[in-house]
């Protein structure tokens, strides 16, 4: 049995249409998943079980179910930047680290989504992505020089240039 504790800003989703996420991971996956105060219980076999766990980790992690969904499929993973475990423990410099990625109005995680193809979520000390492989290799390869204080013009056009295949 794998728990999982959800944030109380996620708990709703968890909730809504009487947990009918939780019933579509369980259809998925073929394990049981409920929720139980602010925490997700999953019972089944190893490796559904696990899957079930990336899922409900995603969700927890910011991503709408629609695309944590997709990491039922084979060709879909989850990568989790810890931004308090590279940075230690300063609010204020994690908060900058995030904004860097997130840019103004959101326009930099935006462009990163767009030219990768892989889905971002940005908060809470992470940066999680999901996408297929090269997808999720060429993004984190983008945010490290990001982190590590690249020109957000220079981490595009890298992109541009990696989605070109050159």
């Amino acid at each position: 049995m794998k728990l999982i504790a959800v944030p109380q800003e996620r708990l709703a989703i968890f909730r809504k249409n009487d947990g009918a996420l939780l019933k579509d991971i369980g259809k998925e996956s073929g394990v049981s998943a409920k929720l139980d105060g602010e925490t997700v219980a999953l019972e089944g076999e190893g490796g559904t079980e696990w899957i079930a766990e990336q899922v409900v980790t995603a969700v927890c992690l910011g991503f709408e179910p629609k695309i944590a969904k997709k990491l039922f499929g084979d060709d879909f993973f989850l990568e989790v930047i810890e931004l308090g475990r590279l940075y230690g423990r300063s609010k204020r410099k994690i908060e900058r680290y995030e904004g860097r990625v997130i840019g103004t109005d959101g326009r930099m995680r935006k462009k990163l989504e767009e030219l990768s193809g892989a889905f971002l979520a940005v908060g809470d000390e992470h940066v999680a992505i999901i996408g297929r492989f090269e997808e999720l290799k060429n993004l984190r390869e983008a945010i490290t020089k990001i982190l590590e204080g690249s020109e957000h013009n220079t981490v595009l056009r890298l992109l541009q240039y990696k989605r070109k295949g050159l």
